[in-house]
């Protein structure tokens, strides 16, 4: 083609920017400015945010990730201060964690917008990622020097590509669900619950599909790559703890939640973590118990009165510190405003099996950081409602 020495371009070559992307730019860097200026009026850091920055101190001395109490670090999941070390660009070690916890935090819009895309429309898509970008505890908690808002990042990927995988049975979602839910397990061991949901669906609906083969060799390699990225993991925890382990961490929240002890009191200190004569925590002398399937199984009836009233006490009494009343309005018209279908079924059932942990979730902790893995699936039907009232 001559030169057009007036420096016109035809339309025909003319490149136009998808506005698909500029409105995920836009709500992308809302999100960060939002938590950054939270990161900015934050106080002193907390135990948790110490022992983090701690551990990765020590990995850049090249020494065993001990936390700050100077015990196993395995309490702590390790991917998220290897991040912290990879973008260390300053002496202090506390920056890179908001650093770490505000890009992912962030970038959680994205798979929160895909989910959209994919179940119903780009509209609800945009308004999903739109209100994880301003909701409050997501602002507040992807703000801190924690794993949540990088565990909720690849669980969100992981959970993504793992719905493709039922539908299309594509080795690529396979692997790319195995990948994201290994990086997510690196970050929080919940993650083995998906992998149990994921693998065993995806054999289900193959049989149901009759495409038993191409869903076999789906979940095989879904699992295998699963397995490459959570194994040294487990081989480390293993090795630190003298017995094979995949969760490292405490089950003392499961134990005072069943006799109902009550967080930040005395009696919960007392028996959890023992008091001696003068009165001193014993932080080595910490009461465990049974982990969450053990206790399901030794004391059925008391740890589902614990599950009622745990939840009563988190999502009744404090549901506005969760999530806005108004949006729950908005939940149920997204929901319900029209008869379902078997598709709509479908695409429900798997949002009700994969935020099914949020019923024991005030079991295991009362902490609101451990919900902002499950805020982006919840905005989706919230998303729906926001886009039928427009």
């Amino acid at each position: 083609m001559p030169e057009n020495k007036s420096g016109y371009v035809p339309n025909k070559i003319r490149k136009k920017i998808n506005p698909e992307i500029l409105w995920l730019l836009a709500i992308f860097l809302l999100a960060v400015a939002l938590r950054t200026a939270a990161a900015f009026s934050r106080g002193m850091v907390q135990f948790d945010e110490t022992s983090y920055a701690r551990m990765a101190e020590n990995l850049l001395l090249v020494q065993n990730p001990l936390d700050i109490t100077g015990t196993s670090a395995t309490w702590y999941s390790i991917l998220y201060p290897l991040t912290m070390d990879a973008l260390k660009f300053s002496p202090n070690i506390v920056t890179p964690g908001y650093t770490v916890s505000i890009l992912f935090g962030s970038l959680i819009i994205l798979p929160t917008y895909l989910f959209g895309k994919l179940m119903w429309n780009q509209r609800v898509g945009v308004a999903a990622a739109s209100l994880v970008a301003v909701l409050p505890v997501m602002v507040d908690k992807g703000s801190i020097v924690d794993g949540q808002s990088m565990f909720a990042f690849w669980l969100m990927c992981a959970l993504l590509f793992g719905y493709r995988m039922q539908f299309t049975m594509r080795c690529k979602c396979g692997m790319l669900a195995g990948t994201s839910l290994g990086l997510a397990y690196l970050v929080n061991p919940s993650a083995l619950y998906y992998l149990v949901v994921l693998f065993v669906l995806m054999i289900v609906v193959g049989l149901r599909q009759e495409l038993a083969n191409v869903a076999n060799k789906t979940a095989a390699q879904f699992m295998l790559l699963f397995l490459v990225v959570a194994v040294p993991n487990i081989a480390y925890m293993t090795w630190e703890n003298s017995s094979f382990t995949v969760d490292g961490r405490p089950h003392d929240q499961i134990y005072a939640s069943i006799h109902g002890l009550k967080p930040e009191t005395a009696d919960r200190d007392r028996v959890t973590m023992g008091l001696d004569v003068n009165g001193d925590l014993k932080l080595r002398d910490l009461q465990q118990g049974p982990d969450l399937m053990l206790t399901l199984i030794q004391e059925p009836v008391d740890f589902i009165k614990a599950v009622l009233r745990n939840d009563y006490n988190f999502y009744v009494r404090g549901i506005q510190d969760v999530l806005p009343v108004w949006l729950l309005l908005l939940m149920g018209l997204g929901m319900f405003k029209d008869v379902w279908t078997r598709g709509e079924t479908l695409r429900y059932g798997y949002l009700a099996l994969v935020m099914a942990p949020l019923l024991v979730l005030p079991v295991t902790s009362v902490d609101l950081r451990f919900v902002v893995p499950y805020m982006g699936l919840a905005m989706l039907p919230v998303a729906r409602g926001w886009v039928f009232l427009e």
